[in-house]
C-alpha cells in the first residue's frame, strides 16, 4: 500500500490545526461515538490475526501511512483512537479518513455524517454565533454541576446525612464504594441555594443545569434535590452532566428523580456507568444492563463491574447503539416484578426493527419479586452467574410471550398466533435475521401443535414406502427426498432449515447440496426454484435433484406424488414432515449401536461370557431395531 501524507487533523485526534466553525462540539461528540475506527479503517488495513483481540475490540495491522512489513498500527474501537509506533501518526476516525482518501477536513465529517446516519447542522454566521454561545453555555453548566457534586459529596460526610448514610450502610454500600461511584447527599431545604449565594455562579446557569426549579405560584427558586441520595450521572467520555436522586422520605412524591433535560443531558442518549463500564466490558467480552442506579453498584460490588442502567426512561435506540459498541449481545436482567418485565418487553420490541447479523439481546429472568439486589444477597455471586449463564435469546422470549398469552387448542387460536408472529418478526429489517426468526418460530408452532414437543408422527402411506427402513440405502433415499423437497419449493428449505442443517449426512455430495441450498437461501433470499437449480447446477451440485426425478419408487404413492407437475407446497410439506419424522427416530436408533459397540469392546475378561452375550444379544436387537419401519412414536 503506497504511503500517504498524515494530516494534523482539526477538531480532535491529530493534533493542532484550523478549527471550522460549521461544526459544533456537540455534533463532533456524536459522530465520533456513532463512527466506528474499525469498520473505517477495515476498507485500507488488513487486520493482523496473531496480534489483534477483537474481544477487546484491539486491532493491529501493517501501517497505511508508511511503508512496513510488520503490524506497528493500533486502532483501540472502544475509545475511537488509533496510533502507529512506527511513523507516530494518530488520530480519530475523521483525523483517519483525511489522511487515506486525501480529504479536507470539512468533507472528511461530512462523508462520515452520511455514513452514520446523521444530518449535517447547517451553518450561517448567524448559526456559528448561536453555536458559539451554546458551547459557552454548556462550559457555565459544567462548572455548576462540578461545583455541586463537590457540595454533596462534602454533605454525606456530614453528621446530618445520618439517615443517607444508614441507608447505604443497610444496602452493602460501604465508603469505599460510595467514594468509587462519588455519592452525595442533597440536604432537606435549600442548602445549595444557599451554597452557591457566595459562589460567582449566577442562578440562571443552577437553572439551566437543572440544580434549581421555580416555584409555579410565585416563580421563586428551590433546591431540584432536597432530603435526598445523590448519584453524578457521566457521558461515555466520563464527562459530569447529571444527577439522580434517591428519596429518603417514604412520602416523596418521586422515590428516584433525575435532573430535567438539558443542554448535556439528554436522557436516551446515555446510561448510567457507562464510561466506567467501558473497559471491564471488554476484558468480560459483556455488558449487563440493569434498570436503576442501586442494581448497578450492587453488581460492581458482586464483582460485575460490566454493567450499566437506564436512566428512568425506557430504553432508546441511541442507547442500543451504545451498548452494541460493548457487546453484541448485551444481557437484560431487569426485576422479576410486573414492572421490570414489561420493561423487558418494551426492549423486546424495540429491538426487532434494529436486528443485525451477529447483534441482539439476550434476557436473564429474575426469580419472581426480586431485583439483583435480592438474588445476590441471597445467593452471592454464584446465584448472579448461573442466571447469567442460562439468559434467554430474543427468540425464545418473543415465543414465550406470544404463546403463554392463550390456549392454542383450536385451529383459529393457532392462526391467530401465526398471525401475531408473522407481524413480529415482520418488523425486522435486514432479510437474513428475519428469514432465520420466521423459520424458528415455525419450527415452535409446529412443536407445540403436535403436543409434547416432538415431531408429527409420519403417516402410514410413508411407513410402508421404501423411506421407513432404519439404515443404509433407504437413510439416503430419505436425505434427498429432503433435499430434493428442498429445492422443488425453496419455502420449505427456508422454514425448515434448522431441521435440515441439523441432520447428519454421510454422503459427501448431498451435504454439500444441503449447505449451499441454505446459505443461497439465508444469504440471497433466493426462493425462486428454477433459479436455484441454476445456482446449484454452476456449483456441479445439481444431481441429487436430477437423480432423485429419474428414481423408480418401490411405493406408486410417493411416486405418484412426486412427478406430478401440479405438486402442491402443502403436500410437500406434509411429505417432508414424514421423511424428516423417519430420519431423526432412525438416526437416535443409529446412535445407540456404538454405543453398545463401545460398552462390548470394554468387557474385562473377569465380567465372563454371560455379560459379553447379553451387551451382543443388544447391539443385535439394537440392529434390527434400526432397520425396521416406525414412527417418531417408535411403533409401525
Amino acid at each position: 500500500m503506497s504511503a500517504v501524507r498524515h494530516p494534523a487533523a482539526p477538531g480532535g485526534g491529530g493534533g493542532g490545526g484550523r478549527k471550522y466553525a460549521p461544526f459544533p462540539p456537540a455534533f463532533l461528540d456524536e459522530l465520533r461515538a456513532r463512527a466506528s475506527l474499525y469498520e473505517i479503517a477495515s476498507g485500507h488495513v488488513q487486520w493482523h490475526a496473531g496480534k489483534s483481540n477483537p474481544a477487546r475490540r484491539d486491532w493491529w495491522a501493517c501501517c497505511p501511512f508508511h511503508h512496513e512489513k510488520t503490524p506497528s498500527f493500533h486502532v483501540d474501537d472502544g475509545k475511537g483512537f488509533y496510533y502507529c509506533f512506527g511513523c507516530g501518526a494518530k488520530g480519530d476516525a475523521i483525523s483517519f479518513v483525511m489522511a487515506v482518501e486525501r480529504l479536507s477536513y470539512p468533507e472528511a465529517v461530512r462523508r462520515l455524517a452520511q455514513q452514520a446516519g446523521l444530518p449535517l447542522p447547517e451553518y450561517s454566521p448567524a448559526a456559528a454565533a448561536q453555536e458559539a454561545e451554546q458551547e459557552e453555555k454548556r462550559a457555565r453548566i459544567r462548572a455548576a454541576l462540578e461545583e455541586a457534586l463537590a457540595f454533596f459529596c462534602a454533605q454525606l460526610r456530614r453528621q446530618s446525612a445520618r439517615p443517607a448514610q444508614e441507608h447505604l450502610r443497610r444496602r452493602g454500600v460501604a465508603p469505599d464504594l460510595q467514594e468509587q461511584f462519588s455519592l452525595g447527599f442533597a440536604p432537606a431545604g435549600n442548602q445549595l441555594l444557599r451554597h452557591f449565594a457566595g459562589q460567582s455562579i449566577p442562578q440562571t446557569d443552577l437553572l439551566d443545569a437543572g440544580l434549581i426549579g421555580l416555584g409555579e405560584a410565585d416563580r421563586k427558586p428551590y433546591d431540584r434535590f432536597r432530603n435526598r441520595i445523590i448519584f453524578p450521572i457521566h457521558d461515555a467520555r466520563g464527562r459530569l452532566i447529571a444527577f439522580g436522586g434517591r428519596a429518603l422520605a417514604g412520602d416523596a412524591p418521586a422515590k428516584y428523580l433525575n435532573s430535567p433535560e438539558t443542554a448535556l443531558f439528554h436522557k436516551r442518549d446515555n446510561l448510567y456507568n457507562l464510561a466506567r463500564a467501558r473497559r471491564p466490558a471488554q476484558d468480560a467480552q459483556a455488558i449487563l444492563l440493569v434498570e436503576g442506579y442501586m442494581d448497578v453498584i450492587a453488581m460492581t460490588r458482586a464483582g460485575f463491574p460490566h454493567v450499566v442502567a437506564p436512566l428512568g426512561t425506557a430504553l432508546g435506540e441511541r442507547q442500543i447503539d451504545l451498548l452494541w459498541r460493548l457487546a453484541p449481545e448485551p444481557v437484560v436482567c431487569f426485576d422479576g416484578d410486573s414492572a421490570g418485565i414489561r420493561a423487558a418487553e418494551r426492549v423486546m420490541d424495540l429491538l426487532l426493527e434494529r436486528l443485525k447479523p451477529g447483534h441482539s439481546m439476550r434476557f436473564a429472568l429474575l426469580p419472581k419479586e426480586q431485583d439483583p439486589e435480592d438474588l445476590l444477597r441471597q445467593g452471592g455471586s454464584e446465584a448472579m452467574n448461573r442466571l447469567l449463564e442460562t439468559a434467554c435469546p430474543l427468540d425464545e422470549m418473543l415465543w414465550q410471550r406470544e404463546a403463554a398469552r392463550s390456549d392454542w387448542r383450536t385451529p383459529e387460536r393457532r392462526a391467530r398466533l401465526q398471525q401475531r408472529l408473522h407481524q413480529l418478526v415482520g418488523r425486522i429489517g435486514d432479510k437474513r435475521v428475519r428469514s432465520f426468526y420466521q423459520a424458528a418460530m415455525r419450527r415452535r408452532m409446529s412443536a407445540l401443535f403436535y403436543g409434547d414437543g416432538r415431531e408429527a408422527p409420519a403417516s402410514l402411506e410413508t411407513r410402508r414406502s421404501a423411506l421407513a427402513s432404519g439404515v443404509g440405502a433407504a437413510s439416503g433415499r430419505r436425505i434427498r427426498l429432503l433435499l430434493y423437497l428442498g429445492i422443488r419449493f425453496p419455502l420449505l428449505a427456508e422454514r425448515y432449515g434448522e431441521e435440515l442443517g441439523g441432520l447428519d449426512i454421510a454422503e459427501p455430495e448431498a451435504a454439500a447440496t444441503r449447505d449451499m441450498l441454505l446459505a443461497t437461501i439465508a444469504e440471497d433470499g433466493l426462493t425462486d426454484s428454477q433459479a436455484l437449480r441454476q445456482r446449484l447446477a454452476e456449483a456441479g451440485l445439481d444431481g441429487v435433484a436430477a437423480a432423485f426425478e429419474r428414481a423408480d419408487w418401490s411405493s406408486p404413492v410417493i411416486g405418484d406424488v412426486l412427478h406430478r407437475a401440479d405438486l402442491t407446497e402443502a403436500k410437500a410439506e406434509e411429505l417432508w414432515r414424514d421423511a424428516y419424522a423417519l430420519e431423526k427416530t432412525a438416526a437416535s436408533r443409529r446412535r445407540d449401536i456404538p454405543d453398545a459397540a463401545s460398552e462390548l469392546a470394554s468387557l474385562p475378561a473377569e465380567d465372563g461370557e454371560e455379560s459379553e452375550r447379553e451387551t451382543l444379544h443388544r447391539l443385535r436387537a439394537l440392529h434390527e431395531e434400526a432397520e425396521k419401519p416406525g414412527d417418531t412414536h417408535g411403533g409401525a
